[in-house]
């Protein structure tokens, strides 16, 4: 296979400094039939710079080359090159493996795969954690998965902003108890939403707690209940109140009226040990029940524990208002562990990276595979390090 001489990108002005864009158009000298591959090679500086020589960067999009025959080839690249390198890109469109008859076209394949194999790779954080990236701290890792510059400034902005807003509110220091209720609103008085708003007013109804496993930050708990769980010991007198006349707890089981939430797996949490006595921690099963005629979905019990008996009793809607409020924040407590353990940290971060990290390494530029997910990965690797 021939290869064309190289052909150097160079106009006159400052293309190549911080900040600037540029478009180059060049010539082949002559048909090289069809093309396969295009290679882009980054130079060290011609000339000997005084002090050390700093890796500059520079970000390729793409390449467009219109042949004598045939339609102009799009080679996409979107990468960096630092300092001195060579990237050798093929045409654009998607193929899998199969697809790529040509030796040189396999052979590229495996040459990339392998220098990403050695760039991205496994560590176990810990015992029982999903793999992650091999890097220590964000300097540590390759251009290409770095936050963009104005993203990383907006990052570092916000954070800073809601850090200085917090501590200007003494929340940061804060160790005592609240008060009343109305301090905390003091507290919380900046960056005011609707949502927020609609929240503070509105959560203690029974209606608006229920509401929140289908409509809130968490909504993967709650599943129909067609049976009640053997350690949740509801009974007909204890809900006949809210059921109303004319119904059953099993009645309205077979109906499929009613819902439970279970936050089981939160119960074997070691907690805090503060003053010689460990903390509290729920881990409650949660009944709700569907009112008839497309009614509000409305908390049938709680129960604090996956064990029952006297020192975890099932709380109802008709005990003691301040009992109830007291039962049903602690619903939402488990609901916050699990929603940050799980579906945010594990579900958004800890596992995508090992997405992330399987599709940078098994997966070549040109895959269909790598095409879908890669916008998807974008920044998963610099937020999981930080």
């Amino acid at each position: 296979q021939e290869e064309s001489p190289p052909l150097p990108l160079d106009n006159l002005g400052k293309e190549f400094t911080a900040g600037a864009e540029e478009d180059f158009q060049v010539t082949l000298p002559k048909d090289v039939g069809q093309v396969l591959l295009l290679r882009v090679h980054k130079a060290p500086p011609a000339l000997p710079l005084l002090g050390p020589l700093a890796p500059d960067a520079w970000f390729c999009r793409w390449f467009q080359l219109t042949p004598p025959r045939g339609g102009p080839l799009l080679f996409p690249c979107y990468q960096w090159l630092e300092g001195a390198g060579s990237l050798v890109l093929q045409e654009g469109t998607a193929k899998v493996s199969r697809a790529d008859h040509h030796p040189l076209l396999q052979q590229q394949r495996q040459e990339e795969l392998q220098a990403r194999q050695e760039m991205y790779q496994w560590k176990a954080y810990n015992p029982g954690w999903p793999h992650c990236l091999d890097k220590r701290t964000v300097k540590d890792l390759d251009l290409n998965i770095k936050y963009s510059t104005a993203k990383n400034a907006n990052f570092y902005l916000q954070a800073g902003s809601a850090f200085a807003e917090m501590k200007i509110k003494g929340l940061l220091d804060r160790k005592g108890l609240w008060r009343s209720l109305n301090e905390m609103k003091r507290i919380f008085n900046f960056r005011k939403t609707p949502a927020a708003e609609h929240a503070f007013e509105h959560w203690q109804e029974d209606a608006f707690f229920a509401s929140q496993f289908l409509n809130g930050l968490n909504p993967v708990l709650i599943r129909r209940c067609h049976y009640l769980p053997k350690n949740f010991p509801v009974t007909d007198a204890m809900v006949a109140s809210v059921l109303g006349p004319g119904t059953s707890l099993q009645a309205e089981l077979e109906k499929g009226s009613l819902f439970l939430v279970d936050h089981g797996i939160l119960s074997d949490i070691h907690t805090n040990v503060i003053n010689g006595k460990p903390q509290f921690s729920a881990a409650p099963m949660t009944l709700l029940y569907q009112s008839p005629g497309c009614g509000p979905l409305l908390p049938l019990a709680i129960q604090l524990s996956q064990s029952p008996g006297p020192h975890s009793p099932i709380f109802l809607p008709t005990d003691d208002k301040w009992d109830w409020l007291l039962a049903k924040t602690w619903v939402r407590n488990a609901e916050f562990s699990f929603h940050e353990a799980l579906t945010h940290l594990l579900h958004s971060h800890l596992l995508p990276e090992v997405f992330t990290l399987a599709t940078l390494r098994q997966l070549p530029h040109c895959h269909p595979l790598f095409k879908l997910l890669l916008p998807h990965t974008r920044y998963t690797l610099q937020v999981n390090t930080i």
